[in-house]
């Protein structure tokens, strides 16, 4: 396989300049991410065990970093677009109902709100601190150094 037919695994990027074979610490010249990795791979496979084609190689936890296996082949196709499953299901009920963009995006932030208040819920269930991502960083702050040193005296 050419080198210059090889695009990167999470940008589509082409990757000219590469010479094979794809060392262990490549990076992307467009996104900088790792080139070595299992969504670029030959052997990947979903429906395989372990994600891979090669049952002698060993399990890689995250196929999206970089990994010293031995059987690694670059693929050339290996760049998959990706779209947010949420609102790419919104946007098929859309077009299955007939709703305009605006119900659409309010349908997301509820949906989006609902998941919030769910992972506040089971955060509760456990005695867990919430993370908010609507917080402030002064907010996020006071809530670091009170989990460090316990609420201030009044």
């Amino acid at each position: 396989m050419a080198a210059n037919h090889l695009v990167c695994w999470k940008c589509g990027g082409k990757l000219p300049s590469y010479c094979l074979p794809i060392r262990s610490r490549d990076l992307c010249p467009h996104c900088r991410e790792d080139l070595h990795t299992c969504l670029m791979c030959r052997s990947y496979a979903t429906h395989a065990s372990g994600k891979c084609r090669k049952e002698e190689a060993d399990y890689v936890s995250n196929k999206e970093r970089a990994n010293y296996c031995h059987y690694f082949k670059p693929l050339s196709n290996a760049y998959r677009a990706t779209d947010d499953s949420t609102k790419k299901a919104l946007n098929e009920l859309s077009s299955l109902f007939g709703s305009n963009e605006a119900d659409t995006e309010h349908l997301a932030k509820d949906f989006q709100q609902h998941a919030q208040e769910a992972k506040s819920d089971l955060h509760g269930l456990f005695d867990e601190p919430v993370e908010n991502e609507t917080l402030s960083t002064e907010e996020k702050a006071r809530q670091e150094l009170e989990s460090l040193f316990g609420k201030p005296k009044t």
